[in-house]
């Protein structure tokens, strides 16, 4: 059984095995901007934020950051952030991925074999490289058409060995 109380404003939960934390909006956020807002607030009126973040239950590391963002933002700083990177130097060109995406879909080949027909255009690529891309493109060309790799139709068809 799990009970929900409030702890200077901020939501906690307590299970039956006595453990207790924050109730998460999603399963990297341990507190909503509002309840991020309330512990800035806090801070400003004079607590220690080791305190306030041991009260909350997270890290006080992770309340000096949003402190910071407080301070140098306001309340704009402590909305929910992406964790995507800002940029990703080491990317796969787009033009390397539209040409193994083809390739792909010409010659039904892996990442192996595709290194070597990228290589023979003299695109230089290793199989690191281009397994994202393979996996990702076909994850979504599965989802896009329905199509389903694994479902193993020897399972459909009567086997008098398999009795």
């Amino acid at each position: 059984m799990t009970r929900a109380f409030l702890v200077f404003g901020v939501k906690r939960q307590s299970n039956h095995t006595g453990k207790e934390g924050p109730l998460m909006t999603h399963r990297n956020a341990p507190l909503t901007s509002e309840g991020r807002r309330r512990l800035c607030e806090r801070v400003d009126a004079g607590r220690a934020i080791c305190h306030v973040a041991t009260e909350a239950g997270i890290a006080r590391k992770t309340l000096g950051y949003w402190y910071a963002r407080w301070v140098a933002e306001g309340e704009a700083g402590l909305a929910d952030r992406s964790s995507r990177p800002h940029r990703s130097p080491n990317q796969t060109a787009p033009e390397v991925e539209e040409r193994v995406v083809a390739l792909r879909r010409e010659h039904k080949e892996g990442p192996v074999q595709l290194v070597g027909r990228l290589a023979e255009e003299g695109i230089p690529a290793c199989q690191g490289e281009l397994s994202p891309v393979v996996h990702s493109k076909s994850a979504w060309r599965r989802a896009r058409y329905g199509i389903d790799s694994h479902v193993q139709f020897s399972s459909l068809i009567p086997d008098e060995h398999h009795r």
